[in-house]
């Protein structure tokens, strides 16, 4: 009986570990991929100013990913392990940047698409809008180290409960002795 529910309940404290904490991970590192593709787009655009086409289709894909990334944020912060820990404030963070971030460098990037921008003048004044990016890193390396936290606590649980399970079987086997 005790053994059955140590195992148990040792079962079920890696099974949320993973599908909680490891999954939290791998949607911080996809936000992270976002933006650094988001940043890309946004370069390209400013490098492209001299092309009109060019510079057109590179501002479409920086719109496209914004969006994207702004979605997937709400999303995530609508998963149940994002609602049960405080990775939804640091989502909330991240959304809020990215909006923050679009809404200080679509004008300039629609300016450099119209060509009244040259590449250089677009990327001295788009890196004096890069704050609310920078925040949305910020955002994720806190994300991140709580749910390595979360991690190291999920570790700390399961060796308990491995302990205690060991117990219990050391018991059983003990009673066993006995009995016979």
């Amino acid at each position: 009986g005790n053994g059955f529910y140590a195992l148990e309940q040792t079962g079920a404290t890696v099974e949320h570990v993973f599908d909680s904490h490891v999954q939290t991970l791998n949607q911080v590192n996809q936000l992270r991929v976002q933006i650094e593709q988001l940043q890309v787009a946004e370069k390209s655009t400013i490098i492209q100013a001299d092309n009109f086409n060019l510079a057109a289709k590179m501002l479409k894909h920086w719109e496209q990913t914004v969006e994207q990334l702004l979605a997937n944020t709400q999303d995530l912060s609508k998963t149940s392990s994002a609602q049960a820990t405080n990775y939804n404030q640091q989502l909330q963070v991240i959304h809020t940047s990215i909006s923050q971030y679009r809404d200080d460098l679509h004008p300039l990037l629609t300016q450099v698409k119209n060509g009244l921008l040259l590449a250089t003048e677009a990327g001295v004044e788009a890196e004096e809008k890069r704050t609310a990016i920078e925040a949305a890193y910020q955002a994720i390396a806190q994300s991140i180290e709580l749910a390595q936290i979360d991690m190291a606590q999920g570790r700390t649980d399961i060796a308990l409960q491995a302990t205690m399970l060991n117990t219990v079987m050391a018991s059983i086997v003990g009673l066993s002795i006995l009995i016979m």
